[in-house]
């Protein structure tokens, strides 16, 4: 919960303070190719200091019994079910994150008229994950989640009752943080879990195998999205250099805040239902 409270903190620094420094450099293109280049290199900085200063001190005994071949290896992951499931949940959380990330920008800037408004929208659905390890202990992983989930279609329809209120807006946004602060909590510990499920099923320890390959649903998936919204946004003409909009493009941004969240939020809910792991984990570890 420490690891995903960071993680979105540092990222509402990087919300916060990316269009005044846009505006601090003339406010064009080349302002935000600048900002884009600082933040690349704060980021290989830091990426730096990790590697160096981190080195594999847990020994599982399991994992260093036999050396298991690639095609082996590769056999036990894909026929570990909830590592498939945990691949779809973090693919989804990343791509309905950068998703509502990227259009709440145009959302406040084109429909609410001010594109500072994002700052606090994201700030009050960032700020709430620390609270769920307090709740995991009582419900459990998947349980929490999927309650966490149900909120944020919830926080949808509420934003809906009335899209132009900035107050609605906030509001649905602290809902949605509620909501999705359980998945961004428990989907690497829900992975961790389909480790010790790996090794008891398949009798092959691989951590590093299903944590590397679990990734690759939050690189598809951030991937897609950031496609996704692009290609969607240039269908209806959307010109970024314009100050007003066309029609179809303001009522595409529109759609995409409104509905994208519920529609990948059914999907996790599908995810959810399928991960039964939770109930069989005693048995796994005994």
């Amino acid at each position: 919960a420490i690891r995903i409270f960071c993680g979105p903190m540092g990222k509402m620094v990087v919300t916060v303070s990316t269009i005044p420094l846009v505006q601090a450099f003339g406010n064009t293109q080349q302002s935000w190719i600048i900002v884009s280049i600082i933040f690349a290199v704060i980021a290989l900085v830091l990426l730096l200091v990790c590697f160096f200063n981190i080195e594999e001190r847990v020994v599982i005994e399991a994992a260093k019994t036999e050396k298991v071949s690639v095609g082996r290896s590769l056999k036990a992951l894909f026929s570990n079910q909830y590592w498939a499931i945990c691949l779809g949940l973090w693919g989804f959380m990343v791509m309905m994150s950068t998703v509502t990330g990227t259009i709440e920008t145009y959302y406040c800037k084109y429909i609410l008229g001010n594109e500072a408004l994002y700052s606090p929208i994201y700030a009050a659905q960032s700020i709430v994950v620390l609270i769920v390890p307090q709740f995991l202990l009582r419900f459990g992983k998947r349980n929490l989640t999927l309650a966490g989930i149900l909120l944020v279609i919830v926080a949808q329809f509420v934003w809906m009752s009335n899209p132009m209120s900035v107050t609605v807006a906030m509001v649905s946004a602290v809902l949605r943080g509620i909501g999705v602060a359980p998945l961004w909590a428990c989907v690497f510990p829900m992975i961790a879990d389909c480790a010790e499920f790996g090794q008891w099923k398949t009798h092959v320890r691989q951590d590093g195998m299903i944590f590397s390959a679990a990734s690759v649903g939050s690189k598809l998936g951030g991937g897609l999205a950031s496609a996704g919204i692009g290609l969607l946004m240039d269908s209806v003409g959307y010109d970024g250099l314009a100050a007003v909009q066309n029609a179809d493009a303001m009522a595409m941004i529109k759609a995409i805040c409104m509905y994208a969240p519920i529609i990948f939020s059914v999907i996790i809910v599908i995810l959810c239902l399928l991960y039964k792991l939770d109930k069989l984990y005693p048995q796994v570890i005994a």
